[in-house]
């Protein structure tokens, strides 16, 4: 199931070690005020960079373009828990405002986006 990935905004750079969908990786969120975004690497656990620079941007599969094996096997998607589908503009809206939700393999929803709101419904 479908699960919220802890998210320090305090911190503007930290990283922690976690398992996603049965492997171990690091991953590191870090704030840029230059494009007042946050980014996201996924390590694996030695250290060896896997993914990074990755924008985080809501309702978009953060790993979609993303092809190493080595990645995690589910799908990353950041949602705006306000209903108004905005990126991160603050340094304290991840984890708050915007949360990144980690789905296993099989459990990414479908988005439908409409003028007023977005419905998820679970895919078959």
């Amino acid at each position: 199931m479908a699960g919220p990935l802890p998210v320090y905004a305090y911190m503007a750079d930290h990283r922690y070690p976690i398992t996603l969908s049965g492997e171990e990786f690091i991953l590191r969120w870090y704030w840029l005020d230059r494009t007042a975004s946050w980014y996201l690497n996924i390590y694996e656990v030695d250290g060896t960079e896997i993914a990074t620079g990755i924008r985080v941007v809501v309702n978009f599969s953060l790993l979609k373009f993303r092809s190493d094996p080595r990645l995690p096997a589910g799908a990353m998607m950041a949602f705006d828990r306000s209903g108004a589908n905005l990126d991160p503009e603050e340094q304290l809206d991840l984890g708050d405002r915007v949360v990144v939700l980690y789905y296993e393999p099989g459990e990414l929803p479908t988005v439908e986006q409409t003028t007023y709101d977005i419905v998820i419904t679970e895919t078959p």
